[in-house]
This record gives structure tokens, sequence and C-alpha cells, in this order.
């Protein structure tokens, strides 16, 4: 995937590891299950790094959370899941490229994200939403 194509990506990354570590369960999330945590992910990345403003980060997490309740609940394995991101297909000599938000409607790629920032903001979204 080049250029513009990549912000379709937005969710993705995140969303494919949830995804990938939630075969490994009883109850497999669906994809578009996993690719929903991971745009919560990765809307909550986008605001922690200043990208998104406040008032568009509020309207994305309101939209986005209230749905995960109607989700199978399994518990996921944060180690698969970190796993799967280092093995990313987006990853570029060993950095993940992630597709964030400047604004609702307004996505960047190719953006990179400190590998602490990441594992934080993942674990409390899953913790959040009873996935951990």
């Amino acid at each position: 995937e080049n250029g513009l194509r990549k912000i379709l990506n937005f969710g993705h990354t995140a969303g494919h590891a949830i995804e990938a570590a939630s075969l490994k369960t009883s109850q497999p999330l669906l994809h578009g299950e996993a690719i929903w945590l991971g745009m919560i992910v990765e809307t909550l990345i986008s605001f922690r790094m200043d990208l998104l403003p406040p008032a568009d980060f509020t309207v994305v997490d309101n939209i986005l959370a209230g749905q995960t309740a109607d989700f199978p609940k399994v518990k996921l394995d944060k180690t698969k899941i970190l796993q799967a991101l280092a093995s990313d297909k987006k990853s570029q000599k060993g950095l993940v490229q992630w597709t964030l938000l400047r604004r609702i409607g307004q996505a960047v790629y190719n953006q990179k994200v400190a590998k602490p920032l990441v594992e934080q903001t993942l674990m409390q979204v899953l913790h959040n939403h009873k996935f951990l």
C-alpha cells in the first residue's frame, strides 16, 4: 500500500494484533470487533501524541467505546498481542508505521510511536474494556 491508501490502515495495526491474540481463545473476536478495538487504541495514541485535539478525541471515543459491551468477553494474552505487533506487515526496519488521527476525517500515516506508549495504551484500552 502506498500514499493516501494507507489511511485505510487506521485501527488495523493494533486491531490485527488483537485479532491474532483472540484467535488463540475459545471465542475469537470477529475481524470487525478487533479492528474496532484497534481504532480505540489508535485514537487514544493520537490524542496522547498531541495529534488529535481533545474535542475530537471525545467525539471519537464516545462513539467507539460505547459499542464494545456487545463484543464477546475473552481474555487476551498481552504477550501474544505484543508479538503480533512486532511482526506487523507495515513495519519498516523493525518499526511499526502507524496511521493516526489529526482531526475527525483527517488521518496521517507512516507515524512512529514509542513502544512504551503503544504498550501502555493498548493495555489500558483492553483492561478498561475487560479483555485483560
